[in-house]
């Protein structure tokens, strides 16, 4: 197989670089600075990305595993524990409370380390970096450039260009990751401010309602009186004589405003 002007073992050069960099790197035509560099800056970066994808999909699978099976069985478990006593040596009470109890762990703690968020970012930016060099090994996409008289620019050539987009892919994922962290610690902080306005506009609002059961009140025990002194020999009904003495009431607590009481 002729690659890049170069004859290139087809059965090695179908492997992927991590498993034969120097293989692929010698279809180049890059110089032994930029190979280094390639090296400790892009593989080396590659390798530590894919490590975490790993981890974190390890710990988003076993997590979505146990939410799932946790769900199912707890409250499978609380179906059945009638049928022992009901005191506190019952098993299948303490059976469901333990499992209640780590499931909780789970949930919370896949919570504060972001699992799902970052699983899903780290194999994002795997993939990225990993179409960037192929596209960079290939000459193709972005990479497929050429001169002003018309030759097809080479590997030395656009090497800045390459690393440049992988600096650039490497700030992204710093950002995203740090967003992702101080997601949590920014809805707390908002949770606070909420209960902080709820708390102080509490007051206010039973001040406004008292202020308005005061006036109704007024209004009621008002009518009430005009009705006693229009018809004087009017039998007044207990239901009645109670609301002039909340008027009553009412009126003696009302401030003094404007020479009027």
């Amino acid at each position: 197989m002729l690659c890049f002007g170069k004859e290139v073992d087809e059965e090695n050069f179908s492997y992927s670089f991590f498993t034969s960099p120097e293989i692929i790197l010698g279809t180049t035509n890059l110089t032994n600075q930029q190979k280094i560099l390639y090296r400790r800056r892009f593989m080396k970066k590659l390798y530590s990305v894919r490590k975490l994808k790993h981890y974190f999909a390890i710990m988003y699978y076993v997590q979505k595993f146990l939410s799932t099976t946790l769900g199912v069985a707890i409250p499978a478990l609380l179906s059945i524990q009638y049928y022992y006593d009901n005191g506190l040596d019952n098993p299948i009470y303490w059976s469901a409370w333990a499992l209640s109890l780590f499931g909780g762990f789970v949930s919370g703690y896949g919570n504060i380390f972001k699992v799902d968020d970052r699983f899903f970012l780290l194999k994002t930016i795997y993939q990225k970096m990993k179409f960037e060099g192929w596209s960079f090994l290939l000459l193709c996409k972005k990479y497929d450039m050429k001169m002003e008289n018309g030759e097809k620019m080479k590997h030395n050539q656009l090497f800045t260009m390459f690393m440049e987009s992988i600096e650039q892919i490497i700030d992204d994922y710093k950002r995203s990751d740090m967003a992702a962290i101080m997601e949590v610690s920014n809805k707390s902080e908002e949770e606070v401010l909420e209960m902080q306005q709820r708390a102080m506009s509490e007051p206010q609002n039973e001040q406004l309602h008292s202020e308005n059961e005061r006036e109704n009140m007024e209004i009621v025990g008002q009518h009430i009186e005009n009705n006693r002194l229009n018809l004087p020999n009017l039998h007044v009904s207990p239901e009645t004589q109670e609301l002039q003495m909340r008027f009553k009431d009412v009126m003696s607590k009302r401030p003094y405003i404007g020479g009027q009481v």
